[in-house]
């Protein structure tokens, strides 16, 4: 898949709308029939596009939103349980399991902006983000469990972000939580008005494309080597500091700070 050169395209039946504006890849839930369920060939569209981007230089940061105010994600389509068979469930499953794993695993920061209700899968595309702004009207939950289902997947998706016991309350009642109690648990980054959020994100973006995108998939990469260890690899940690300090933008960075401070009068740091 190639991104689109200009303008925007409507992927998965006009469900989820992709453009690159500038150095940002903008992935928009636009499924308001479903209150932006998410349908397998979201779920696909969505992998494919964060695929591309990882190869595509113009793009520094991926941002996920929805054209909803009222309404970031209502979960995964409940259509895809109504096949009991186990392989037709696993298909399902492996959808939203790919999807996490394409946004934390892509070498490209993903902020996600949040406004109106984001439920099931929805909570497990932010926890899978960078960054998660959210506005103060906007509310979160784990609803598989009103099914009976046990949020397996989200639980496995959040428990890298969220406190144990919030996300053990979270997963177990169901219930909506607001936007900062999320930001108290560890789910979303920031809170703020609704009328201040887009301003946020764009704050965000711009802060996130400063760095270059080597220096950003070390970062990532460190983080997520932290995450998935409770005592992490000591020599891996070495390499991707190691590596990303010989880097040559990193070197370059580094040279032109040091002159900077070399030609400083009283040759104090910046």
């Amino acid at each position: 898949m190639a991104l689109p050169d200009s303008g925007v395209e409507r992927s998965a039946d006009g469900a989820l709308l992709i453009e690159v504006i500038d150095n940002v890849l903008r992935l928009t839930l636009n499924r308001p029939s479903h209150r932006n369920a998410i349908s397998a060939a979201m779920f696909r569209a969505i992998v494919d596009a964060v695929a591309a981007s990882a190869n595509d230089p113009r793009v520094r940061v991926i941002e996920i939103r929805s054209a909803l105010t009222a309404m970031f994600c209502a979960g995964a389509d409940v259509a895809s349980l109504s096949d009991p068979a186990p392989d037709a469930l696993t298909v399902g499953f492996r959808h939203l399991e790919d999807c996490v794993a394409a946004l934390r695993d892509s070498p490209r920061p993903v902020v996600t902006v949040v406004t109106g209700d984001c439920l099931g899968a929805g909570c497990s595309i932010a926890a899978a983000s960078d960054v998660v702004i959210a506005s103060e009207d906007a509310r979160f939950c784990l609803p598989e469990i009103r099914l009976d289902l046990a949020p397996v997947l989200a639980v496995a998706a959040l428990h890298r972000v969220v406190q144990p016991r919030r996300l053990a309350l979270w997963a177990a009642t169901g219930r909506l939580f607001s936007a900062r109690e999320a930001f108290e648990g560890g789910l979303v980054s920031e809170v703020h008005p609704l009328a201040a959020a887009e301003a946020a994100a764009v704050t965000a973006v711009a802060e996130l494309s400063r760095p270059s995108s080597f220096t950003l998939d070390r970062l990532k990469r460190t983080l997520a080597l932290l995450a998935n260890s409770h005592a992490p690899d000591e020599a891996q940690l070495f390499e991707l500091m190691l590596s990303s300090a010989t880097h040559p933008a990193t070197q370059a960075a580094v040279a032109a700070f040091l002159a900077r401070r070399q030609n400083k009068p009283d040759n104090r740091a910046a």
